[in-house]
C-alpha cells in the first residue's frame, strides 16, 4: 500500500525547504518524483473524496489489516514530522476504502476519488508520497474560502513560500506550478469535490508574485466588485522593463521590475513594505527609480499596507488607478464598502482566527 499525505500535511510539505526547486536531496527525505509520469499512484481503488467515517471495516480480516496499517502510518507520520517539524503531531493521510477513517491518535484518515498520477505527487521515501501543488489546491478547495484559496494559488505559482521562521514571514523560492497546470488537474477531475470552486476562481490566478502582499495587492485590484475588489484589468506581476538605447540617458540600471504593471497604459503599481523600504538611502534609490521610470514613460503609483487598510486611502487609490487606466468605476453592489472591508481583512489576514486553516494559509502557523 502506498501512503499519500494530504490536506494540511501536504501544505507543510510543499512549503518546506526540502521541497524547494533545486534543493539538495542528499540528506533530505523529500524529492520531487520525475519518473513514471503516466503511472497512477493510488492507495487502493478510489473512494468518495473527503468522506470520513469512524466505523470499522465490516470483515475481521479488514479490521486486522487496518490495525496493522495504523501502526505503519504512525511511523511514517513520525518520520515526516522529524524531517518537517511544522507538520506537527497530527498527519492527514489518504487511505484505501477498507481502512478505518476519521481521527485515530495523531492521524486523520481521508478517502479520495481523484486520479493520483505520479507527476502530480511528491515522493518522500519509497512508498510514501504527498499531494503536489495542484492536487493540494484541489484537496483544500473544499475547506478554504475563495480568497484564502486564491492566496495559496498565488503562492504556489509565485516565487515565494510562506515561512513563519523567516524575518519577513516568507522566503524566496521558485514556482511550484502554473495556472495552466492547475487548470489541467481541474479538467481531469470534474466530479471531485471542490473542483467547481477551484475552476471558478482560477481565472483570477496569475503567476509571478514575489510576496504575500504582492499577491494580496494583485487580488485587491483585479477581483470583481461583488468580491470587494477594484474590478480593474488584471496586471502583469513583476514585469521587466528594459530601457533600451533611447532610455539609457535617464536609466541608472539595465532593467526595472514593476510589482504590478499594465503594459498598454504603461502604469506600474509598487508595494512599499516597511521591512524593505525604510532608511534615507533606500528612499533615495526609490525616488531615483520612480524618476527613471517616469522618463521612460511609465507612471508608477506606490501603496503601503496602511493605505490598503484605511478605507479613505483605499478609495483614493481606487479612483487614481481607474483614472490612470481609463476605466470607469461603477460598483453596483449596494453593500460594496462592506464587501471591500471583508476582502481587506481576508487579504491582510486580520480576520483569520489563529488555529484555523485560513490562518495557516496566510501565515504558516
Amino acid at each position: 500500500m502506498k501512503t499519500v499525505f494530504c490536506k494540511n500535511t501536504a501544505l507543510f510539505v510543499l512549503r518546506s525547504a526540502l521541497c524547494d526547486p533545486g534543493a539538495q536531496a542528499s540528506h533530505a527525505p523529500l524529492i520531487p518524483y520525475e519518473g513514471e509520469r503516466d503511472r497512477a499512484v493510488a492507495t487502493a481503488s478510489p473512494a468518495p473524496a473527503h468522506r470520513s467515517q469512524t466505523t470499522a471495516p465490516s470483515s475481521k480480516r479488514a479490521q486486522r489489516k487496518g490495525a496493522g496499517t495504523l501502526a505503519e502510518l504512525r511511523r511514517q507520520a513520525a518520520e515526516l514530522s522529524a524531517a518537517i517539524p511544522s507538520v506537527g503531531s497530527e498527519a492527514h493521510i489518504i487511505v484505501p476504502p477498507e481502512a478505518r477513517r476519521g481521527r485515530h491518535a495523531g492521524l486523520v484518515l481521508h478517502g479520495w476519488n481523484a486520479a493520483l498520477p505520479a507527476s502530480r505527487l511528491i515522493r518522500i521515501r519509497h512508498d510514501t508520497w504527498s499531494l503536489g501543488p495542484e492536487l493540494c489546491l484541489l484537496d483544500l478547495s473544499r475547506s478554504l474560502d475563495d480568497v484564502s484559496l486564491l492566496m495559496l494559488a498565488y503562492e504556489f505559482c509565485g516565487t515565494y513560500a510562506i515561512d513563519p521562521d523567516a524575518d519577513a514571514g516568507f522566503r524566496a523560492r521558485g514556482p511550484l506550478t502554473t495556472p495552466r497546470r492547475i487548470a489541467q488537474v481541474v479538467a481531469a477531475n470534474p466530479g471531485v469535490g471542490g473542483s467547481k470552486r477551484l475552476r471558478r476562481i482560477l481565472p483570477h490566478v496569475s503567476a509571478g508574485s514575489a510576496s504575500p502582499m504582492e499577491s494580496a495587492l494583485a487580488l485587491l485590484v483585479r477581483l470583481p466588485h461583488r468580491m470587494g475588489g477594484l474590478a480593474l484589468p488584471p496586471p502583469l506581476l513583476n514585469h521587466t522593463i528594459n530601457p533600451g538605447r533611447r532610455g539609457g540617458v535617464v536609466a541608472d540600471r539595465s532593467y526595472y521590475v514593476c510589482d504590478l504593471y499594465w503594459p498598454q497604459a504603461r502604469i506600474g503599481l509598487e508595494y512599499d513594505s516597511d521591512a524593505f523600504h525604510v532608511g534615507a538611502d533606500r528612499l533615495s534609490r526609490d525616488a531615483r527609480r520612480r524618476a527613471a521610470l517616469q522618463g521612460l514613460g511609465v507612471t508608477t503609483v506606490t501603496v503601503t499596507r496602511e493605505q490598503i487598510r484605511r478605507p479613505s486611502d483605499l478609495r483614493r487609490l481606487d479612483e487614481t488607478l481607474h483614472r490612470l487606466l481609463g476605466v470607469q468605476r461603477r460598483p453596483r453592489c449596494k453593500d460594496y464598502p462592506d464587501r471591500q472591508r471583508t476582502l481587506q481583512g481576508q487579504l491582510l489576514g486580520t480576520t483569520a482566527e489563529p488555529g484555523t486553516l485560513a490562518h495557516t494559509v496566510r501565515f504558516g502557523d
